[in-house]
Parts: C-alpha cells; sequence; structure tokens
C-alpha cells in the first residue's frame, strides 16, 4: 500500500509471514513492520535497505578460500588489505542498519494518520528513532544562498555546513618521529569565514598566496607572492562571465538555461534530459559521458578511444575501475567519501591511506614504505615527505583544482584536489557519488540528480568531506 511521504510498505511473500499476518493485532508495532512489511522508498540508495542478508563476498573476492581459512598465514600486506575489507564489510553492514533505522524513524515522522505508524510512535524504539532523527537534524544547517555559494554551490550544497573558521590558524606536519615539523600551514580568514591568505611552508621556497572578493563575496583575484595568478568576473546571478589565470588566457564562459555551462573558452558542453553532461567537445576532440541509472557516472569515452568504466556496489560507492575492459584498480572506502585504499586489478599492491580526526589525509603505506602528508585547508595535498620529513613530492593546485606544479608524477597519489579520488585519465576528481572537473570548477552531474537518487537521507550526508569548498 502507498504511505504518503515517498514511502511505501511493501508486502512480504505471503508464505513467509502466515503466521504473522494471522496474529498482526496483538503483536508489538515494531514487530510487524519488521516481520511483515519493508520500508521502501523510490530513490535507489535506500532501497537496498530492505535486505536481510549480507553475504560479504564482493569484499573477499580477491581471497582463496584457504586464505579466508587461515588469514594468520597472510603475508604482512595482504593480511592488511583483508583486515580491512572485513572492516569495510562489518561498516557497510552497519550503514544498512542505520538506513533502515532512519527509514523507519522518516516513515512514522511523515505518516502521522497510519495506525502502525501510530503505534510506532508510542513504543521504545519509535521514540528512539525520533530522537535520533532529532540529533542529525540538529547537527544539520543549509548553506545560504546568494553569497560565495554562488562560485561553490555545488560543493557546498552536498555538504554539512562546518563551524566558521575565523582569525589566524597554523598547522604543523610532522614524519615519523621527527622533532622538527617537515612544513607548515598558515592561513588567514576574515570574519565571514572567508580565507584571505595562506602560506605553504616549502623549501627553499614558500608561497604566500592572498585572496580577494567582490562585493556578493565571490572571488575575485588570487596574487602569489605579490603577482597577479588567478582573475574572475561574474554576472548578476553569481556566473562565472570570465577567468584568466597564469598558466591559461581569458576564457568566456556562456550560459544556457538554468544557467548550465555551455561553452567555456573553446570547449562545448552538451547535457542529457536531467542535466547530466554527456558530451565535451574541445577542437573536434569528442569525449562522451554516460552514467547509471541511480544516478553515478558509469563509463567515459575519451578521444583516444580508451573507455573508462567504474564500478560501484549496492550502496553507490565507487569500487573499481577499468580501462578497455581491464580492471586497474579497485577501491576501499570507510564510508562514502573516505578513500582507505586502492589496489591494482588484481586486488594487490595497496597503497593504505589514513586520516587525522578533522578527515584530512596524514599518510599513505605503499610497499612497506610511508609517505607523509601536508594538506592545506581544504584537504589538498601540497607536499610529500618521507619518515625523515625530506621533500619527495609538491603539488600546487589554483583556486578551483586544477594543478599548476607537481614535481614528481612517479609518485602516485590517489588523492587529489579537496582530498577526492583523483582520476589521471578523465581529470575528473570523484567525490561522493558526483564527479567534479576541475577545468569549470562544476560537477558533471546538478545537485537535483544526488537529491533524486539519495533522498533526504543522501541530503544529509557529508558528500565531499567535512569542509566548505573554499580556496
Amino acid at each position: 500500500m502507498l504511505a504518503p511521504g515517498g514511502y511505501k510498505l511493501k508486502m512480504k511473500e505471503a508464505k513467509k509471514v502466515r503466521n504473522t499476518l494471522a496474529y498482526q493485532n496483538s503483536m508489538p508495532p515494531e514487530v510487524v513492520l519488521e516481520e511483515l512489511y519493508d520500508v521502501v522508498p523510490v530513490n535507489f540508495i535506500e532501497r537496498y535497505a530492505e535486505e536481510k542478508e549480507i553475504p560479504g563476498d564482493d569484499y573477499f573476492n580477491d581471497f582463496e578460500r584457504g586464505e579466508i581459512m587461515y588469514p594468520s598465514m597472510m603475508k604482512p600486506l595482504r593480511k592488511q588489505l583483508y583486515e580491512q575489507r572485513q572492516q569495510g564489510w562489518q561498516a557497510e553492514k552497519l550503514q544498512r542498519a542505520k538506513i533502515k533505522r532512519d527509514l523507519h524513524a522518516r516513515f512514522i515522522l511523515d505518516n502521522p494518520e497510519l495506525e502502525l505508524a501510530q503505534r510506532l510512535r508510542k513504543t521504545q524504539y519509535g521514540r528512539e528513532l525520533l530522537e535520533e532523527l532529532d540529533r542529525e537534524r540538529g547537527l544539520i544547517s543549509q548553506p545560504a544562498s546568494g553569497t560565495e555559494a554562488e562560485l561553490y554551490a555545488d560543493f557546498e550544497q552536498g555538504c554539512a555546513a562546518p563551524e566558521v573558521v575565523k582569525g589566524n590558524q597554523v598547522v604543523q606536519f610532522y614524519a615519523g618521529h621527527a622533532d622538527k615539523p617537515f612544513s607548515q600551514l598558515e592561513t588567514e580568514h576574515d570574519e565571514d569565514g572567508r580565507i584571505r591568505r595562506k602560506v605553504l611552508s616549502l623549501y627553499p621556497k614558500s608561497y604566500d598566496i592572498q585572496y580577494d572578493y567582490d562585493a556578493g563575496g565571490r572571488l575575485r583575484e588570487v596574487l602569489c607572492d605579490g603577482r597577479r595568478v588567478e582573475h574572475y568576473q561574474y554576472g548578476k546571478s553569481g556566473e562565472r562571465l570570465s577567468g584568466e589565470t597564469h598558466q591559461k588566457p581569458v576564457r568566456a564562459f556562456r550560459y544556457g538555461e538554468g544557467l548550465q555551462l555551455l561553452q567555456a573558452g573553446d570547449v562545448k558542453y552538451s547535457y542529457d534530459g536531467e542535466g547530466r553532461l554527456i558530451l565535451k567537445q574541445d577542437k573536434g576532440q569528442v569525449t562522451r559521458y554516460t552514467y547509471l541509472e541511480s544516478g553515478p557516472l558509469h563509463e567515459v569515452f575519451l578521444p583516444d578511444e580508451r573507455r573508462i568504466e567504474y564500478l560501484c556496489d549496492p550502496a553507490g560507492r565507487r569500487i573499481a575501475k577499468s580501462v578497455n575492459g581491464r580492471v586497474t584498480e579497485k577501491y576501499l572506502w570507510e564510508d562514502l567519501s573516505t578513500l582507505t585504499a586502492v589496489t591494482d586489478g588484481e586486488g594487490m599492491n595497496a597503497k593504505e591511506l589514513s586520516y587525522s580526526e578533522e578527515g584530512d589525509p596524514v599518510t599513505m603505506t605503499y610497499r612497506e614504505r610511508t609517505y607523509h602528508f601536508a594538506s592545506d585547508q581544504v584537504g589538498s595535498i601540497y607536499m610529500v615527505a618521507d619518515d625523515n620529513g625530506n621533500e619527495l613530492k609538491r603539488v600546487i593546485y589554483d583556486s578551483f583544482g586544477n594543478i599548476i606544479v607537481d614535481s614528481d608524477e612517479r609518485i602516485d597519489i590517489p588523492l587529489g584536489f579537496a582530498a577526492g579520488l583523483f582520476d589521471k585519465d578523465t581529470g575528473l576528481i570523484h567525490f561522493g557519488y558526483r564527479e567534479y572537473d576541475p577545468e569549470t570548477g562544476r560537477f558533471t552531474t546538478p545537485e537535483s540528480t544526488v537529491e533524486n537518487v539519495l533522498g533526504d537521507w543522501g541530503r544529509s550526508l557529508k558528500v565531499f568531506g567535512s569542509k566548505f569548498f573554499k580556496p
């Protein structure tokens, strides 16, 4: 039967609930809900919450039966990967349970006229569900529109608002057991929390970057060591009309209905009926994009005839990438946006990532070697050091995530701008369910597509990490 609020109660197979049907009026309402019905919303991501058994096969396909029976016999790195897969499996089970509780709570809240919802509201179970939902709502606030968010709206609409940072901050980065930091990040913010200045301490030369905003709070100009390296102009609705950087000449931006970007410089863009990017034309070079029905990017057909394909798990998380049909990378996530490991196509040679309590990337372990990170205020790694604090690599981005400097491309760090998963084949950066294109400063899919997939629960997620995207 269809319930108001967009959810429906789906009766389980009659042969499985014959006894429950006979005695449902005398049963506790939470048992009725659990035994007699599945709560099924229209949204894809929550649909899997009705599953009862989670076999976990997808997590352990890379391991032989003998390895699973005797994990203590595995080699250290292999065992670490196995333990991470176990953690991922357990995390997914917890996540599914959380989704189910959230669905039950929203069913109660959105259907006050239904008898079952009324009975549930009076139970301990129902009260706990509604309290959990209230606590979550208390932690979530929507970003204001008409401010700096015009520039970075796609990021901000997908995030929970963090505490506004004001004044000056200094963060030092240490490697191993070193007494002295190998780098330091200094930031200055104005009263609105916008960053005004940041200094990346690198040897022998630091980067002193200053930001200036227009009257509408939109990024207007960026200076590096006193020299202008970025300049932007905007229209009445906050749309970027032109952009100029030290690496690229002036580009004009042209828009269609609903401020849909049609052209940036010489590059033209086309979209499907849902507003998803499907075609990019750059001076005769054509790139095509396809998507899963549930929303995430599925394939990218590059001008050089390579086909990039992505595989997602039932939760919508990206778990593998293939090039021309051959799996080249596999991914393990702590949650929707925190990447914990990347392996090769065989599930070997893991790059294991660790994070600080604030969610910033700290280290990467690869082939028994540890790489230490220094990252900026949005989580972008700008320096990589060894255990002794010696610089191995530096990466500098512009305000929209385009790479300005990469001192050693041989050291492959999977995290890119704002600690998103960087795809070096497409140039896109993966955040949650969407792909960010630093060339345009936009996502390839509109926010509404994600809302249709995730519903209210998805909108409450910190899809892109713990911070607003700010330069």
